[in-house]
């Protein structure tokens, strides 16, 4: 909640001029008398001692939290206020009540730029993964990589056993693109950061590989991509299809058990320098349906 301010002045007003961007509550003017200002905003620009707090102490948090929510969705400003009570220094917590509006500004700020990092994380691990193929066989490469159900996308997986696919998750372009939230929040100790799995990191790392196919077969056909992920309407519509795949079944079973969660994790901290190793190909279902199957489940 942010700090009303109130302005008093008091003898002959023959003219008064400003401009105020802000919205303001109360202001009344009674014949050369008293001028009365209240304002409920906060200062929008944070002072450097504040800023240099916020990205030290409050930025890695921000980030970690939101990967492990929604894929879109900021915390709104309750919720804000009260992870800045929790982790700030102490000389530091008052600053919301008078900075709230620089605050929360620069917290849009900064998990936009997070959610960008995956998009880039996902073009170029695969420009690096077509780099090593030739020309012509690149379109099959993607399509190939795209075949199945949103369930179970070729690329989702890092080998295959006895005719089934293995390493849900852990595949070269999705690990690259994974670990990109762990670069984000690699000055966040492990014994600070949440039990809860990274789900939404992980959405928004599929979203932004099937933006990156997409991308570079608009691009063999002249049409150069523009934008930003993170301002990607068509891949925020489809993050809540791809939440499900994360969710827990109608048994209570969750589809991706806490083990495979700490397999998936490992294997995208180990990427955080490019890697090597190829993707393996499978040949799933090419057919797209809207729900997973009830019975889903990943294998490790």
């Amino acid at each position: 909640m942010s700090q009303n301010s109130t302005n008093t002045f008091h003898g002959n007003i023959n003219k008064y001029t400003g401009t105020d961007n802000s919205i303001v509550h109360g202001r009344k003017t009674e014949n050369f008398g008293t001028y009365n200002e209240t304002n409920n905003g906060g200062e929008e620009s944070l002072p450097e001692n504040t800023r240099i707090a916020f990205l030290e102490h409050f930025k890695p948090v921000l980030i970690e939290l939101a990967g492990c929510a929604d894929a879109w969705k900021d915390p709104d400003s309750k919720e804000l206020q009260d992870l800045w009570a929790k982790v700030m220094p102490d000389d530091m917590k008052g600053q919301y009540s008078q900075c709230g509006k620089g605050i929360r500004n620069l917290a849009v700020e900064s998990l936009a730029e997070w959610r960008d990092l995956f998009g880039d994380a996902a073009k170029d691990a695969l420009d690096d993964i077509l780099e090593d193929k030739k020309e012509e066989d690149r379109g099959k490469f993607i399509q190939e990589q795209t075949k199945g159900n949103h369930w179970d996308r070729v690329y989702y997986f890092s080998s295959v056993s006895d005719g089934k696919p293995t390493g849900s998750f852990q595949s070269q372009i999705v690990a690259r693109t994974f670990s990109a939230h762990f670069k984000a929040i690699q000055e966040l100790p492990e014994e600070k950061r949440s039990k809860n799995p990274p789900k939404a990191a992980l959405v928004l790392s599929i979203l932004a590989i099937e933006r990156a196919f997409k991308h570079y077969e608009a691009q063999t056909q002249g049409n150069p991509p523009t934008g930003k992920f993170s301002s990607d309407e068509g891949a925020k519509q489809s993050a809540p299809r791809i939440h499900r795949l994360f969710e827990k079944k109608k048994d209570g079973k969750d589809r991706v058990s806490a083990e495979m969660w700490g397999k998936i994790i490992a294997v995208a901290k180990s990427r955080l320098e490019p890697p090597t190793a190829a993707i393996d190909v499978v040949d799933p279902d090419s057919q797209d349906e809207s729900e997973p199957p009830e019975d889903l489940d990943y294998q490790q």
